[in-house]
């Protein structure tokens, strides 16, 4: 039995605002990304994160549970603020930057509204940032 809310045909259309691709395809999209993503749904309830670091260590079994179940009890206070926050109406996003573990993590957390403002969710989304950070002068496309 296939988990709830996963296409059952890996090839059927899903039309989106600005294109039109197969679930196989966002699939493909999503678990390329350069960056973690996870996404929480109005509810709280975990709907997706990126294979991969930064979230390596989680299971699929947290799928549909709480988000608040998928992060540190020390970063709880933190997450309920912001998402306390985000449902009032707050639209600015919430960004931390840590360095004290083996990356340089850039963790943005961004309100998810639909086209009338209401809110739908909280958009994670986590970087290494050191590569970024050692970056110096310009390297254009033209030079790959």
């Amino acid at each position: 039995m296939r988990p709830t809310g996963r296409p059952s045909d890996a090839n059927r259309l899903v039309e989106l605002d600005a294109g039109v691709l197969t679930a196989e395809q966002i699939n493909l999209l999503i678990n390329h990304l350069p960056f973690g993503v996870s996404f929480a749904d109005e509810r709280d309830a975990l709907c997706l994160f990126t294979s991969g670091p930064p979230y390596q260590d989680c299971n699929r079994e947290t799928i549909g549970g709480s988000v608040q179940a998928c992060h540190p009890i020390g970063a709880l206070p933190t997450l309920e603020h912001i998402l306390m926050e985000f449902r009032a109406g707050r639209d600015e996003p919430f960004v931390q930057f840590d360095e004290s573990g083996e990356g340089a993590d850039y963790v943005r957390y961004f309100p998810v509204r639909d086209e009338r403002g209401a809110y739908r969710g909280v958009l994670e989304v986590i970087e290494n940032a050191r590569r970024v950070r050692s970056l110096r002068g310009e390297r254009r496309l033209r030079l790959w």
